[in-house]
């Protein structure tokens, strides 16, 4: 969707198509290995993340191009982490869920919404840095967040930390309680709920990101064009306004 955006405001300003072609496949693989081995023309172009970025290499050994071996150019969107619970559990605090995985890890569930995503990143950052045996505790992998945050909606897990876009309309529902955002600051949308350094945990910083990157040694000029029409995208009061009602 945050392609779709993009590609419909520089298509608008420059008075030429844009096509988003969807390449699902290989957990972003597919669509990324063409991206990244085109002509680097400024003709092809991807919608990278975190998933097909830093997180894929660290829990993949054969992935078939290097992370380097891209030329980024522009960040679009920065979705952060919240850590959250059942609406009615014990625990009221983030200091709360660590005490009591680290006495009962065995008993800790927590949901994940895939392997090499922002959640498993940001759940064993939380769970290290709380002093829990991470491989003692129970890891249940979900499709996507959305399932994930179900489960924990229904009481199936005891905690998630996935991205604020995908949290906030259960939180909001009142349906999972929200103990901590990993942001320098509170969110508008979440005015009670406190940073993760107010939480006691300042080394919380994973985070989701979403960006434009084509292939390498893409060239300067292009680059720079690129670059500059998200930039003034960022500004536009109504591309604003759609990129909300997305989130």
């Amino acid at each position: 969707m945050a392609a779709r955006l993009i590609a419909g405001y520089v298509a608008r300003k420059w008075g030429q198509p844009v096509n988003v072609v969807n390449m699902p496949g290989a957990s972003g693989i597919t669509g990324a290995r063409h991206v990244l081995t085109a002509r680097p023309d400024g003709y092809t172009l991807m919608m990278d993340n975190h998933a097909v970025s830093s997180m894929l290499f660290a829990v993949q050994s054969d992935v078939p191009f290097k992370m380097e071996e891209r030329t980024t150019v522009a960040l679009v969107t920065l979705d952060p982490v919240v850590y959250t619970v059942k609406q009615d559990s014990p625990w009221k605090t983030l200091r709360d869920v660590g005490e009591a995985a680290k006495a009962n890890p065995k008993a800790f569930r927590y949901g994940l919404g895939g392997v090499a995503g922002v959640a498993s990143f940001s759940v064993a950052q939380f769970l290290y840095a709380a002093g829990v045996p991470v491989p003692e505790t129970n890891r249940v992998v979900f499709p996507g967040g959305a399932p994930a945050l179900t489960a924990l909606a229904g009481g199936h897990v005891d905690f998630a930390g996935q991205q604020w876009s995908e949290a906030t309309g259960l939180v909001l529902g009142k349906k999972i309680r929200a103990l901590a955002v990993v942001h320098p600051t509170r969110l508008p949308t979440f005015p009670d709920v406190p940073t993760a350094k107010e939480a006691g945990f300042p080394e919380l910083d994973v985070v989701g990101w979403q960006g434009v990157s084509g292939p390498p040694k893409l060239p300067a000029h292009v680059v720079g064009k690129w670059s500059a029409a998200v930039e003034e995208a960022a500004k536009d009061p109504a591309f604003l306004e759609q990129a909300e009602k997305v989130n």
